[in-house]
């Protein structure tokens, strides 16, 4: 737990900064709220076969601890949501294919 301290007050200091204004807080989660509401809804396979990739998956997961370790929790809690509903629509596609090539 000490490290995870030191790891936020050394380097993400300039991070929370930047993540404390509420320019760009508002922008990110209203991004985040666009995305999950009307952009994911209607994608195709190939929008979200990036979600395959093992390293996307492990950017997704650094930033969202990133945003909690600096205390954005309404922005981790909406990145969590996106990439949850963006596996679980590629995973969708996958079934829908296994489906049709039987």
């Amino acid at each position: 737990m000490e490290y995870l301290q030191k790891l936020n007050n050394e380097y993400f200091s300039e991070v929370k900064e930047f993540l404390k204004e509420d320019k760009v807080k508002y922008l990110l989660q209203g991004i985040l709220i666009l995305y999950i509401s009307f952009w994911l809804p209607d994608t195709t396979y190939d929008a979200v076969a990036s979600f395959d990739n093992v390293v996307v998956r492990m950017v997704f997961t650094i930033l969202i601890v990133i945003l909690s370790l600096i205390e954005e929790y309404t922005s981790a809690i909406l990145l969590s949501l996106a990439f949850v509903l963006s596996v679980q629509r590629l995973n969708k596609y996958k079934l829908e294919n296994k489906v049709s090539d039987a």
